[in-house]
């Protein structure tokens, strides 16, 4: 007879700025609803900041909250009504589960839903646990031959087609994009960032790239001079495009302002599907789901050299398993 499994290891975030882990209930799906089993989530900046920090903005940690948003699952058991899946169905899970009732939601801009339920986000729980249960109509059909550890990141939605010369700084957001590069540009590509190990790791995952290392001891008119020289001396060679990846106020000109996403999961699935994006490069360390706070640890580390750090439950559950 098949064990049931009565326990849900969770790695959860607390108000003064600890982490845990700690058991979380196995609840039931109602209607809608579909119970997963989380076999792997990446960790995010955003978790990194909800540990160190407290808080978002005003999305603030006012008590236990289980993290993770970046997550693959197989359906485990469904509740009523939800027929577009089926027991054992591969799935992405798009985390954020907005109210369908606003009129942004009707107008299909749901990202900017006021009154949405993000996993990870208290007093939402996360993915970084074992057993979850999420709206079926927030999940996504993975292909039986994708792995479940390369959960797809959704490919940059700025570029075009046209654009035949671009300028990527590099860090924390680049990886997730740099594969699709040289699909959409000619060269030159430069890629720069202030860490040559993060600049060999470029040049490894795009070989098409130019690289420049930042100098902290140049102006940053001197910088920009140095990266402008890589694209050659004419006019007509000066970068077309430019994607700021870091975040870092003082590299940004423009704002253009995003909340969330809208309907990015399709398109990443693709890309994957399409072998646009090789994503198996992009992940540095991979943990089981009991040494979560190892990975949380490793990732908050920069002298660690991660990239992208998974948390995996390879643990084998069927359904008849969990009561």
């Amino acid at each position: 007879m098949a064990a049931i499994h009565k326990t849900n290891p969770s790695l959860q975030v607390t108000a003064d700025h600890q982490i845990k882990m700690a058991e979380a209930p196995i609840e039931k799906p109602g209607y809608g609803e579909v119970l997963l089993h989380i076999k792997c989530t990446g960790i995010c900046g955003s978790d990194i900041h909800f540990w160190k920090t407290g808080r978002i903005g005003p999305l603030i940690v006012e008590s236990d909250c289980i993290l993770g948003h970046e997550a693959s699952g197989v359906v485990l058991k469904l509740g009523e009504g939800v027929k577009d899946f089926v027991i054992g169905d591969r799935v992405a899970v798009e985390p954020g589960m907005p109210c369908d009732n606003c009129w942004l939601c009707r107008e299909g801009r749901y990202n900017l839903c006021e009154d949405v339920k993000f996993s990870g986000v208290w007093p939402h729980h996360g993915t970084l646990q074992r057993f979850k249960v999420h709206a079926a109509k927030w999940l996504h059909k993975r292909t039986p031959r994708t792995p479940l550890s390369r959960p797809p990141r959704h490919p940059s939605r700025r570029t075009h087609p046209r654009s035949r010369r671009g300028n990527l700084r590099c860090w924390p957001h680049w990886p997730n994009r740099s594969p699709l590069f040289p699909r959409l540009w000619r060269t030159p590509l430069v890629i720069t960032d202030l860490e040559p190990q993060r600049l060999a790791f470029a040049k490894k995952l795009v070989p098409e790239c130019e690289t420049y290392q930042v100098s902290r001891d140049l102006s940053s008119e001197d910088n920009a001079k140095g990266i402008r020289k890589l694209f050659g001396e004419s006019e007509y060679g000066c970068p077309e495009t430019v994607l700021e990846c870091t975040g870092v106020e003082s590299s940004i000109i423009n704002l253009k302002f995003i909340n969330r996403y809208t309907d990015t999961w399709p398109a990443g699935i693709a890309a994957v599907k399409g072998k646009l994006m090789d994503l198996k490069p992009l992940v540095s360390h991979v943990f089981p789901l009991e040494k979560a706070v190892d990975a949380m640890h490793i990732c908050a580390d920069l002298s660690q050299g991660s990239i992208k750090v998974q948390i995996v439950d390879d643990v084998e559950i069927k359904p008849e398993d969990v009561e």
